[in-house]
């Protein structure tokens, strides 16, 4: 399928080094999550990412096996996804400056979003 040549290599690597893993003394527990499907919509991880919660605690560290041309790297791209409600204050125009207008307060919002990460 599509996910023979981009993962296989990372997986066959990660097991391989399961034996080392549990003859060293580790100070922290190393959980392996593997997930399928990224290709076609992420099906595999829906299911990981409900249940991983609940069974392991929160990692401190995470290696993504996914080549990214072949480099190392610190961060790579993600989605966030949220719903939010702006509130206004209604007002009659001769008072506008007692009332809040929810369309602006929403407008600042959405260009305080595109400072986030630089």
């Amino acid at each position: 399928g599509r996910g023979t040549a981009d993962m296989k290599g990372y997986l066959a690597s990660v097991l391989a080094a399961v034996p080392m893993f549990l003859a060293s003394p580790l100070k922290r527990p190393v959980h392996l999550a593997f997930s399928y499907d990224e290709e076609v919509g992420c099906l595999g991880v829906r299911g990981l990412l409900e249940v991983l919660p609940q069974r392991i605690p929160a990692p401190a560290l995470c290696l993504i096996g996914e080549p990214t041309e072949l480099k190392p790297v610190l961060g790579h791209k993600g989605k966030l996804a949220m719903r939010c409600h702006v509130r206004g204050a209604a007002c009659h125009s001769a008072y506008a400056p007692y009332g809040v207008n929810a369309i602006e307060q929403a407008a600042r919002l959405i260009g305080r979003l595109g400072d986030i990460g630089t």
